[in-house]
């Protein structure tokens, strides 16, 4: 009986979208605002406000520098946090309702993809 092959590595996904509130950096929103959608897709980031359903802004992919993730293993109970660098400015965001492995699990690969340096 022959040992199965290496696991299949599952697709990239198209986008990936987590439910997001502001810490700062993001003009248009206050710190502490909720409702908010972060999608990360094949052009760039988009931040969505759901209450009103509108864009409030969008990063393309050439424009970030670098996207921080929460640590692998964190004992903290409040949420995973996520900074978004660009040349000039930094937005950081808290993702309730996730654990720090989520997050790296769903936007490692991801953003390996993309070719966006994780910080």
């Amino acid at each position: 009986m022959s040992s199965p092959g290496p696991e299949p590595v599952p697709p990239v996904p198209d986008a990936v979208r987590m439910s997001a509130v502001h810490l700062s950096g993001v003009q248009a929103l206050a710190p502490g605002q909720r409702d908010l959608e972060l999608r990360f897709a094949g052009n760039g980031l988009q931040i969505h406000r759901l209450d009103t359903r509108q864009a409030v802004g969008t990063l393309a992919w050439s424009e970030v520098r670098s996207v921080r993730l929460p640590g692998r293993l964190s004992l903290r109970r409040r949420p995973p946090r996520i900074e978004i660098r660009t040349d000039g400015a930094r937005a950081r965001f808290s993702l309730p309702g996730l654990r720090a492995g989520q997050v790296r699990a769903h936007l490692v690969p991801f953003l390996d993809h993309q070719g966006i340096r994780i910080g």
